[in-house]
């Protein structure tokens, strides 16, 4: 008899857990929605305090049958906020696998009211060649960049602190990095086989334990091995901490600069106006060639299709 109820009450929690799983898929599905040629969905526990709801950038729907090609392409500035059934969200993450994959993409500007870069988002995107990241991004999730084989340069926003494991892996363009000061941890293969990755500049006062895949290549025997020719640049004072921390000590070369003079790249500008190639402003992108001026001064042409 034990064993009768027994089985009635599994049967009914998985019964519960059924309905839970495919309420939330449809409830998912429900909140997706396009956006002047992007897609999202929204998120009703955002991680800003202050708003009730903000949307998360997903993957572009492909239909297999169809020749048109995977994924977003061309040059993409993602807005700060979109516009839904006569609701504003403002644009709060770059969701998982958002833009992988995507051959066609060229460069990506992401807005300053994306606080997180969500697991393998641009993953394999074999042509990117720039990201634009806003200081405001505080993450960047397991993958993010792994095989983006074209960037050729990243900039990482002051307030980050985490880099999860396998980034930047196999950025085989990449030639440069800068770790910000608030950075906790650094995961796992991070920047691993980034064979062109010759300056690495740490603006950390005490570095931590890192494992020794971070800046690692393969040699023939699979074993970690660090590029001779990379050279790690840390704050004035603390070389000799580096070469006594876990990780950090494989570099060959060790040199101590002054941080406080390196320019750095801010990475704040946000799409401001809108415009068609006669000069007419509108509120948002249009299909066809749109003129954007960003926060800097600057312009931008985006095709939008």
């Amino acid at each position: 008899m034990k064993q009768f109820y027994l089985k009635a009450l599994t049967l009914c929690l998985l019964s519960i857990q059924s309905a839970t799983t495919t309420y939330a898929q449809q409830d998912i599905a429900e909140l997706e929605f396009t956006y002047n040629g992007l897609y999202y969905y929204i998120d009703h526990s955002p991680i800003t305090d202050d708003v009730d709801a903000a949307v998360v950038v997903v993957p572009k729907p492909h239909d297999e049958d169809s020749d048109e090609e995977y994924g977003y392409s061309g040059d993409i500035i993602v807005p700060a906020s979109v516009t839904y059934e006569g609701n504003t969200y403002i644009v709060e993450r770059i969701g998982e696998g958002a833009f992988a994959e995507c051959d066609g993409l060229k460069s990506v500007v992401i807005p300053n009211t994306v606080l997180t870069i969500d697991d393998e988002a641009f993953g394999e995107s074999v042509n990117l060649k720039r990201v634009e990241i806003p200081n405001s991004v505080r993450t960047i999730g397991e993958n993010a960049f792994g095989d983006c084989e074209k960037l050729v340069s990243i900039h990482l926003p002051e307030k980050l602190t985490l880099i999860a494991s396998k980034t930047f892996k196999s950025c085989t363009s990449l030639t440069e990095i800068e770790i910000p000061s608030a950075v906790e941890s650094i995961g796992q293969r991070a920047f691993s086989d980034c064979e062109n990755l010759t300056t690495v500049k740490v603006n950390m006062q005490e570095p931590f334990a890192i494992d020794e895949s971070v800046f690692g290549i393969r040699d023939d025997n699979r074993n970690w091995q660090m590029n001779p020719a990379a050279t790690l640049y840390v704050p004035i004072g603390t070389a000799e901490l580096y070469r006594a921390t876990d990780g950090w000590k494989l570099f060959k070369n060790i040199v101590e600069i002054d941080m406080s003079s390196i320019e750095r790249f801010t990475a704040e500008a946000s799409p401001e106006a809108y415009y068609s190639i006669y000069g007419h402003r509108s509120s948002s992108m249009q299909r066809g060639l749109n003129i954007v001026r960003m926060s800097d001064g600057t312009t931008r042409k985006v095709m939008v299709k």
